[in-house]
């Protein structure tokens, strides 16, 4: 689609591919507005569809879980991640082949992963470092059974995959140069079979970012491993990686952990959230655009100064950008905004938390360069960019000038 300094609408009715799916109204808007003071220019895309109950969004393709317990994809598809027996990309959602009565989804960069209602596990998409849980390296475009479960909650990461079982521990396999499957790294970095992480055994709560895992313990306490060299394990120490799983001193008790490319979240009890790791884009939260060995509070800007975003009800990570649903329902972003995944927010950037411009929202899910966030009416609307990139790429999202 070329792009035009003025809006266009794009609307249509998806019946192929989708059994189990009815019939989605897909609306796509591009936009392209000026950004601020400079003066650049950014597109922004919206894409909306009805139907879903809940939405991951990974590097490149997005996942939603429908009323049926079905599942539909969309986005960049060249390692078959959209599940449909293909490797053609969809601008629609796609319905994953042979694949039922699923309770959760994970949203890797090139992989996609299921919990069935059984605790079964299901993967699709690259596997050139064993993400799907086998060592044949070979990319599948239907869901494959891993020997995983029974699970509870999966975590997709870069390369690798977490899943929570449902006795409480965490297990992890895929790309392990970095200890970030919970194994030690050997000499030559081998991608790991599923394995039990060491020092975990009450899980609520579990994430994987691009090269670093955390869990997050019935007692609240928060546990990271793997890449620490921007200090996303938050121990207060920079390092190549770590392992063992080590305490991540947050203040207070953590609910859930998010993970983003180079950065980790957590909510905690008392509805605030703490960030740490790269900084450069703002997505810790904290104002100063730069990184954290040790967990920040995140702020918002309100009349007389900032204050800690507070009533928070979930977190998500993007690769370069935050996410945070509040108990009414509106959604906060900061961080990167490059390519619009903040929302309504001006700038490239966002240091403190800023209305997004959603509310009455159920669900959100952040990604590389998007946000979904799912509304109470049914409509999934996403906004940002699915910027595709093959798994030998090293892709930065540029600062500002």
């Amino acid at each position: 689609m070329r792009l035009k300094k003025r809006k266009h609408h794009l609307k249509f009715i998806s019946h192929a591919g989708l059994a189990g799916l009815s019939v989605l109204l897909v609306s796509c808007i591009l936009n392209v507005q000026g950004d601020g003071p400079s003066g650049r220019h950014r597109p922004e895309t919206e894409f909306e569809f009805h139907g879903a109950t809940s939405v991951v969004s990974g590097g490149s393709h997005a996942c939603a879980v429908m009323a049926d317990r079905t599942v539909a994809c969309w986005g960049d598809n060249r390692y078959g991640q959209l599940g449909n027996g293909t490797t053609a990309s969809a601008e629609s959602p796609v319905a994953v082949s042979s694949l039922s009565n699923v309770a959760a989804l994970a949203a890797g960069e090139w992989h996609t992963c299921a919990v069935m209602k059984t605790g079964q596990v299901e993967c699709w998409g690259a596997n050139d470092q064993a993400q799907l849980a086998n060592l044949s390296k070979r990319s599948s475009s239907t869901p494959l059974t891993t020997p995983v479960g029974p699970a509870t909650q999966i975590a997709a990461g870069r390369s690798h995959t977490c899943a929570r079982l449902i006795n409480g521990a965490v297990v992890c396999w895929g790309d392990n140069r970095t200890s970030q499957t919970g194994v030690q790294r050997p000499s030559l970095a081998r991608p790991s079979l599923p394995v039990v992480v060491p020092n975990i055994t009450q899980a609520i709560s579990v994430a994987a970012g691009e090269e670093h895992s955390c869990a997050v313990q019935e007692d609240g306490q928060l546990l990271c491993w793997g890449d620490n060299h921007f200090g996303q394990l938050g121990h207060g120490i920079q390092e190549h990686h770590s392992f063992p799983p080590l305490p991540v001193p947050i203040d207070g008790k953590a609910r859930t952990v998010t993970a983003g490319r180079r950065h980790t979240c957590a909510l905690l009890r008392d509805g605030t959230v703490e960030c740490w790791g790269k900084g450069f884009e703002g997505q810790l939260g904290d104002g100063l655009g730069r990184d954290s060995l040790t967990p920040v509070r995140v702020l918002t800007a309100v009349s007389g100064g900032p204050e800690p975003l507070a009533q928070v009800r979930a977190i998500t990570a993007g690769s370069q950008h935050t996410c945070a649903l509040l108990e009414n329902g509106k959604v906060y972003c900061w961080g990167s905004n490059h390519l619009g995944q903040l929302g309504r927010v001006q700038g490239q950037t966002a240091t403190r938390a800023a209305f997004s411009g959603l509310t009455d929202v159920i669900a959100v899910s952040a990604g590389g360069w998007q946000t979904c966030a799912i509304r109470s009416s049914g409509t999934t609307t996403c906004f940002g960019g699915m910027k595709p990139y093959a798994p030998d790429e090293t892709v930065e999202v540029p600062g500002p000038p």
